[in-house]
């Protein structure tokens, strides 16, 4: 199992940037554990033909911006065994991503129910890093770093209004 702290900034786009010639681009499919819980923390994640069970959370529950997580990977039939056994929600995305010296970027651009919503994940090597010059290559709507209600085990089962409505 390997653990990581993930510094992020997350952000809300009006819309997807008409070039991703620089980004790499992956099918995601991610299912909430359980799905009685308001925020569930575990996630059983298919990245393409890669199949993960995670469990992510803040490091400091009043900070969003830094987390830990927790991952193991698995073979394809684990992975299509617990998804046939275990009730989850579910959320699909497309995401798109840039690796650079300081940061990743991670453009997710979710599928379904949670049409049309994109969301922009900048992690930092570093909290105080600037990414005022990245932001600015992106239609930005608004940060939601610190805003529960766009953690992904929220959103799962929702549908776009619902998560949207909850912001307001």
């Amino acid at each position: 199992m390997s653990q990581t702290i993930e510094i992020e900034r997350t952000f809300i786009l009006n819309s997807v940037p008409k070039d991703l010639s620089q980004f790499t681009k992956k099918y995601l499919m991610d299912i909430y554990l359980p799905p009685s819980s308001d925020n569930p923390q575990i996630r059983l994640r298919q990245v393409d033909d890669k199949y993960y069970l995670t469990k992510k959370y803040p490091k400091n529950p009043i900070d969003l911006s830094t987390m830990v997580e927790e991952t193991i990977i698995l073979a394809e039939s684990e992975f299509s065994y617990f998804k046939k056994n275990l009730l989850g929600r579910v959320l699909e995305k497309t995401r798109y991503t840039q690796i650079a010296d300081n940061y990743q970027i991670d453009l997710d651009v979710y599928m379904f129910n949670l049409e049309p919503l994109i969301i922009l994940d900048i992690e930092l090597n570093n909290i105080d890093l600037e990414i005022r010059e990245v932001l600015e290559n992106f239609d930005i709507s608004t940060e939601v770093t610190n805003n529960k209600n766009y953690a992904g085990g929220r959103m799962a089962g929702k549908i776009y209004n619902e998560v949207v409505t909850a912001t307001l």
